[in-house]
């Protein structure tokens, strides 16, 4: 059975970026401040001549170069450079201390900069929530609520038509 970074690897080999940025993005689900995901899949979004989506990802990297210069200027010039922008576009999943320090240093400038804004932003470990077991429960139970006001609103607007017809008769 080959890894991930073997089936990514022969991914791109291939010219099958899009799938190797699928099987990244399955990496960063469970693991979201996996370095090595993060660093190929900004490569792969580079790559593919999405460069914001390069830089989105590769803020989280400690990542240099013209590449990273590039793709950044693309993600402020897509997101804008407000912290509140930033923040919404990183989408953070992880505590700021699993990333490098590097990043922690970044991580940590923009939620400065989003407190002297009167903002606060703690990114935490956000596991995927499962769906809730009483979810069908709930959804059907709302459903017998709506049932039961709609028929008791139809026999309210019956009951009415009816005294209104009695009343009609009875004063002509």
């Amino acid at each position: 059975m080959s890894t991930v970074r073997e089936r990514v690897e022969a991914d791109v080999k291939a010219g099958r970026l899009w799938k190797a940025r699928d099987r990244l993005v399955g990496v960063l689900r469970v693991a979201p401040a996996n370095q090595w995901a993060l660093d190929q899949l900004g490569g792969i979004y580079f790559r593919m001549g999405d460069l914001p989506q390069a830089g989105r990802v590769w803020y989280l990297t400690s990542r240099q170069g013209a590449d990273w210069e590039a793709a950044e200027a693309a993600f402020y010039e897509r997101y804008g450079k407000t912290p509140a922008n930033v923040v919404a576009a990183l989408h953070v999943r992880d505590t700021i201390d699993k990333f490098p320090p590097e990043v922690q240093e970044r991580l940590r400038t923009l939620q400065q900069r989003l407190e002297r804004e009167g903002r606060f932003w703690e990114p935490k470990d956000r596991a995927p929530s499962p769906s809730s077991p009483t979810s069908f429960r709930d959804r059907l139970g709302a459903a017998a609520a709506a049932l039961i006001v709609t028929i008791i609103l139809v026999a309210l607007g019956v009951g009415l038509f009816n005294m209104a017809l009695y009343l009609i008769h009875v004063l002509s």
